[in-house]
């Protein structure tokens, strides 16, 4: 259950990420991109050290086939 509540916490920064991406267009936005980038690694990091099979959770989270 705890992996579930992670997982989804981390698709949820994801899509707040791509939206930071797609509409940064000054240079503070782009700094909070990055910031929130860095949250996501973090976030992605911390799962897969609890995660059974985290290469493929991991890859599932960014979209990756």
């Amino acid at each position: 259950m705890e992996n579930d509540k992670k997982y989804d916490e981390i698709k949820e920064q994801v899509k707040i990420l791509n939206e930071k991406f797609n509409s940064a267009v000054s240079e503070e936005d782009w700094q909070d991109w990055n910031t929130q980038m860095n949250k996501v690694g973090k976030l992605i990091e911390d799962y897969g050290r609890t995660s059974y099979n985290r290469t493929k959770k991991i890859n599932n989270i960014l979209g990756i086939k």
